[in-house]
């Protein structure tokens, strides 16, 4: 990312921020102060201003995120098909996006390396359901996870703004850990490119970028630059492997995960569960009072959208 237009001129920055979303993180000053000491002096909006989104429309070079996974999808989404770079800054709590993009590291060093990190275009994928259509970043899961988050949104208040990120990483571990020994399993019925899986599972997900919530790495090898989704499959028979992968990530200790991973561009799913999420997201938003009508059907693909992206660690070494 240069330093000035390719014709002439300042870059125009737009640093979006959202003040809560990490605990002993730079202040909105420090933010502003950094960018303008490495040459991006940048236009302020808080994700705590109303309609924070439709102001991205504006003609701005640079966009540089401050913020968690949710507030990175939302700006990402806003800049779609549009001629605006995409910078990330890790932020928040789990910081998937930004750890796919090699955005690591302190604030200071992520801005420094703006200038010689290379532009990749992240594909935008399209989730149709009983929700109508949403689009989606991270990914699109089934079962547990889902299940998990939503309790995660009706537990937290506005006072759980200030706990440490590791503590909210453990504190998210040791809830999806809780749910996966009593969640029940939902009958599936995949199919990935036309080829059908079916089977009990207690996690399905559809995944871009190589990790979703607690940093749970299920698909390394996900590129989201390429029209193609990993799909983790953790039937019912794996439960307890992904039980002792949970309790070992908790302790700072790596183990298999259990989940099966394959690769499509096209995916439909009839779900006979209730659980279901589209990036942060959750569907039915609230715990439904009355039994889902089932089978869900789902069908997942990419769209002709591109969000571009700063990735000062490239999307992975070596590709």
């Amino acid at each position: 990312m240069p330093d000035a237009k390719r014709n002439g001129g300042p870059l125009k920055v737009c640093l979006v921020h959202s003040p809560g979303a990490g605990e002993g993180d730079a202040t909105k000053e420090e933010l502003l102060e950094m960018l303008a000491r490495h040459g991006y002096p940048a236009t302020y909006r808080g994700t705590d201003e109303a309609e924070w989104e439709r102001d991205l429309d504006r003609s701005y070079d640079l966009v540089v995120v401050a913020g968690g996974d949710g507030t990175v999808k939302r700006a990402g989404l806003a800049l779609a098909g549009k001629d605006t770079t995409m910078a990330v800054l890790p932020t928040g709590t789990a910081n998937n996006i930004a750890l796919a993009l090699g955005s690591v590291g302190s604030i200071e060093d992520v801005i420094a390396s703006f200038r010689a990190a290379p532009r990749l275009r992240l594909v935008v994928g399209r989730a149709r359901g009983p929700w109508g259509e949403w689009r989606f970043v991270e990914g699109v899961g089934f079962g547990v996870f889902a299940r998990t988050m939503r309790y995660a949104d009706e537990m937290r208040g506005d006072d759980d703004q200030v706990i440490r990120r590791s503590e909210r990483l453990r504190e998210d571990i040791d809830l999806l850990l809780r749910h996966t020994r009593d969640h029940a399993p939902s009958r599936a019925e995949l199919w990935l490119d036309g080829e059908l899986h079916r089977d009990e599972y207690i996690l399905v997900s559809v995944m871009s970028i190589p990790s979703m919530g607690p940093r749970l790495e299920l698909a390394p090898e996900a590129d989201a630059t390429e029209s193609l989704f990993d799909v983790a499959l953790v039937p019912a028979s794996d439960r307890d492997r992904l039980e002792h992968h949970l309790i070992e990530k908790r302790n700072g200790r790596s183990a298999p995960h259990g989940a099966l991973v394959r690769r499509a561009r096209f995916v439909e799913a009839r779900w006979f569960g209730s659980d279901v999420h589209v990036d942060d997201d959750v569907w039915p938003k609230k715990r439904p009072a009355l039994p889902v009508e089932t089978p869900v059907e789902v069908t997942i693909e990419a769209t002709a959208d591109r969000i571009e992206v700063l990735a000062p660690g490239r999307w992975k070494e070596g590709r």
